[in-house]
This record gives C-alpha cells, structure tokens and sequence, in this order.
C-alpha cells in the first residue's frame, strides 16, 4: 500500500478531523478483487488513524496488488510504518524550513 498525506490550510474544509480517501487502479484486479483491498485498507486506516494520524489531515491509501492477500497484521504494520515515515518526513521539511532563514542572514552579512 502507499499511503499520501496532505495539511489542510485554513479555509479547505474541516478545522479539525481526519478525512481518509482509498484508491485502486485496474491493476490491481476487477472490480470485486478491488473493493475487497478497499474494504480491508478500510478496516485498517478505522483501526489505526484514529490514534496515529493528525487532525486537519488528509489521507490517502493507495490499494496496491499486495494488499489483497497479505495478512491483517502486516497490513496493520505497514500502515504504521507509513505514517511514521510521513511524520519523520514532515519534521526534516520543517527543520529545513527553520534552517533557511539562518542560511540566508549568513550569507547577506
């Protein structure tokens, strides 16, 4: 599975909440064998975003071929690690942003 997230800004949508949105292509199989990825990513993103996404967030879990015979409990971890990964992600863009400003006064004096 892939998973994307977005920051809401003011003024798009909901001040506060989790959205989640799920996608699969016509790769992954026919239509029954995609919402049943669907339907297990579902099970999923109730069973963790509650406590491990951030409010004013979007999600979105891309339905990959793998999901629809992988275990529950791997699916469970992976969605996890996915979330941990966009959190470790978001801090080091934050890091940069602070660093910058720093870097342009150095280079202006």
């Amino acid at each position: 599975m892939a998973v994307q997230a977005y920051l809401r800004r003011d003024g798009e949508g909901p001040t506060d909440g989790i959205r989640v949105g799920f996608t699969t292509s016509k790769k992954v199989g026919n239509a029954v064998i995609r919402n049943r990825v669907r339907r297990r990513l579902r099970v999923v993103a109730d069973a963790l975003l509650a406590e491990s996404g951030k409010p004013r967030h979007d999600y979105v879990l891309v339905g990959r071929t793998a999901a629809k015979d992988r275990d529950f409990q791997d699916l469970l971890a992976d969605l996890q690690n996915a979330l941990k990964q966009i959190e470790r992600r978001a801090a080091a863009r934050e890091a940069r942003k602070r660093q910058q400003p720093a870097r342009e006064q150095q280079s202006a004096s």
